[in-house]
């Protein structure tokens, strides 16, 4: 009777187990990733039962990762409590998850690898994570992982990440070489006017003349545009114009004559003019775009400070003339206080864009100051 209790206890356990197994699978954790709408509901649902097991290459955890990120976003950017209700310990969980997986195995892992990285960037600095030893596994994955077949758009991807993630933890040498060898003109300064004292949105709406105008587009219609500008500068600055619009010069705003000054000390470069644009809620944003008499007018060096609601930026290679370009454009998230730095070729051979916000309900505004320098 004992050696027959004994084999239908392990029957059961062995069934139930086979049962979990296959219920949690990796589609049915993409099924329940696409019917999770909330970081706790993502957590709960999926996040919990993320596993190297199901998920080998960790493209599933690289996908928790993201829409966790794109979830706090929306919650940050729109002023909604969150840190004190996330489950950090699962977060772990899943960053360790990814942290074991084999990311070379495929392009597509590689893509994972990259993506999940750099919304792990993001949850670190939303939740104030950056020095927390929870990206110890992901920070020590990519010091073993070969660059080689890294693309260019992933390794700019992986450096920025880097970044923003950990004063500790520097790029591992492979990916720092393979960042070099691209050469890219333009740069992102993670935090350079972070904790600039007033630097807000409200301030600068208080200081700044912005105002909203008439453009000319491409095809010669004359319409409104979305987002308030205006431009700062040094009393021999000339008006800036873009699209049929000449923008007169107003004198320094206190500031952002002091933001101009602080990028002074940080970067050697000194700015005398500064386009001010003001993006009054998610739905605006800028399409791709060069801007415009670099090298004529200005100088090829300018500096961007985001303020205000964390967005995605992005540059794209221009095809040359007679081909096509099938490069990924190297993204970003920028959060408040991140300086952009555009130089050298930056404007002949790649666009940018400020995209519009991921969620249709962000409401609060975002500014961006474009510092340049006249020749």
């Amino acid at each position: 009777m004992l050696l027959l209790f004994v084999f239908l206890l392990t029957w059961i356990l062995n069934t139930n187990a086979l049962s979990i197994s296959t219920r949690i699978s990796k589609k049915a954790l993409l099924a329940d990733l696409q019917k999770s709408y909330t970081p706790e509901s993502i957590i709960d649902n999926v996040g919990k039962h993320v596993s190297v097991d199901i998920d080998p290459e960790g493209s599933v955890a690289s996908l928790v990762l993201v829409r966790l990120s794109k979830q706090l976003i929306a919650l940050d950017n729109n002023g909604d409590p969150y840190k004190d209700s996330f489950d950090a310990g699962t977060l772990g969980k899943i960053v360790q998850s990814f942290a074991s997986s084999n990311w070379n195995s495929s392009a597509q892992a590689r893509e994972a690898a990259t993506e999940g990285t750099k919304a792990s960037a993001v949850l670190s600095k939303l939740l104030s994570l950056q020095s927390s030893n929870l990206w110890e596994p992901l920070l020590k994955k990519w010091k073993d992982t070969d660059a080689g077949e890294f693309e260019p758009h992933q390794i700019s991807g992986i450096a920025w990440s880097f970044d923003v993630l950990s004063n500790d933890y520097n790029l591992p040498i492979q990916f720092q070489e393979a960042f070099d060898n691209l050469g890219l003109p333009f740069r992102i300064r993670a935090n350079m006017c972070g904790d600039f004292d007033g630097l807000t949105v409200f301030n600068l709406v208080d200081q700044v003349n912005f105002r909203t105008e008439e453009i000319r587009t491409k095809s010669n219609k004359t319409v409104r545009e979305r987002r308030q500008t205006a431009w700062e500068g040094d009393d021999h600055v000339a008006p800036f114009a873009y699209s049929g619009k000449n923008m007169d010069r107003d004198d320094w705003s206190p500031l952002v004559k002091t933001v101009r000054d602080h990028l002074n000390k940080q970067t050697g470069q000194y700015y005398d003019g500064c386009l001010l644009n003001l993006y009054p809620d998610g739905g605006s944003g800028m399409r791709y775009h060069i801007d415009p008499d670099q090298g004529t007018l200005w100088a090829f060096e300018t500096a961007v400070v985001s303020v205000g609601c964390t967005r995605r930026f992005a540059f794209r290679e221009i095809p040359s003339s007679g081909s096509s370009s099938n490069a990924k454009p190297h993204v970003f998230v920028l959060f408040q206080g991140d300086v952009t730095e555009m130089f050298a070729d930056c404007q002949t051979r790649f666009q940018h864009t400020v995209r519009t916000a991921e969620s249709k309900n962000e409401n609060a505004p975002r500014a961006s100051l474009v510092f340049k320098r006249t020749l």
